[in-house]
């Protein structure tokens, strides 16, 4: 069934748009649609939207479009688990019964798929990777974005660098911690640890400024960088048991007072000091 949902639809999309000039009372439920999708609360939503329902539509068919409106709402939650062609098919099927059973114009119905297309939908390519704990070949991003509806212009430039420098930080992060556990010295992998993790914070940083704010609404940016910080603070649990381990061992020893050429010079310099007692 669901590969017949939404044909009305797909035939529309291309050729239509909700015109300037289109009936104040449809542009009105089409706008206050757009603000209830977006709100993080239904009961908010509901409020918002339900007047300008009740000005259109008899009382059963408002009630059936403030149904479909609240599947909408749930659907700009839950789409980036769906995966983008089940989404779309879904927005597809929701969007085409607002125009056949509570005779919205195609305009309005329209309108209301090209806005979750390109406001919401394109954007579970973020979920996705972000699910996967940025763990996306670089080489499947160009793909990914397709998959996902981004269009060949500047914005997807921007979001195909971010996710490219990002996948790269967390990977050389996740590399640089196999080499830290590798270490015996629990000094030394502090030390190393707290230099991956700046860097590793600082690279991703720069990329969100670069290219995550000409895309991203600087909310979402911000919740990105903590699920990131998030992330590499979970990654790097491994090592600090590591590190606990070697302390609780006492490996802190020849291995951390070689650490640096420094730390050598002074090791040296009383050893001879102790030589000279004993020829003495």
């Amino acid at each position: 069934m669901e590969e017949g949902m939404g044909e009305w639809v797909r035939e529309q999309v291309s050729r239509a748009r909700f015109r300037s000039d289109g009936s104040p009372i449809y542009r009105a439920v089409f706008e206050a649609t757009k603000v209830a999708i977006r709100e993080n609360s239904w009961e908010v939503a509901h409020a918002h939207l339900r007047p300008h329902l009740d000005v259109v539509l008899a009382g059963a068919m408002a009630d059936r479009f403030e149904l479909l409106a609240k599947q909408l709402h749930v659907l700009a939650r839950m789409h980036g688990q769906l995966g983008y062609e089940r989404a779309h098919s879904k927005l597809l099927g929701i969007t085409e019964s607002m125009g056949h059973e509570c005779n919205m114009p195609h305009q309005v119905v329209v309108s209301l798929v090209s806005f979750f297309e390109l406001a919401l939908l394109r954007f579970g390519a973020v979920e996705h990777v972000v699910s996967h704990e940025w763990t996306l070949p670089v080489s499947e991003v160009p793909r990914l974005l397709d998959q996902y509806g981004w269009k060949d212009d500047a914005k997807r430039e921007h979001m195909q660098l971010l996710f490219c420098k990002v996948l790269r930080a967390v990977g050389d992060f996740r590399s640089e911690l196999q080499h830290i556990m590798e270490l015996g010295s629990a000094v030394e992998m502090e030390g190393r640890l707290s230099r991956a993790q700046q860097r590793a914070t600082k690279e991703t940083q720069r990329a969100f400024v670069k290219h995550g704010q000409q895309v991203l609404p600087t909310l979402s940016v911000a919740n990105l960088l903590q699920r990131l910080e998030s992330l590499v603070h979970t990654l790097s649990t491994q090592c600090g048991a590591r590190v606990h381990e070697l302390r609780e061992r006492g490996s802190d020893g020849a291995t951390a007072l070689t650490s640096t050429a420094e730390e050598d010079d002074e090791v040296a310099q009383f050893a001879s000091r102790l030589e000279a007692a004993h020829i003495e």
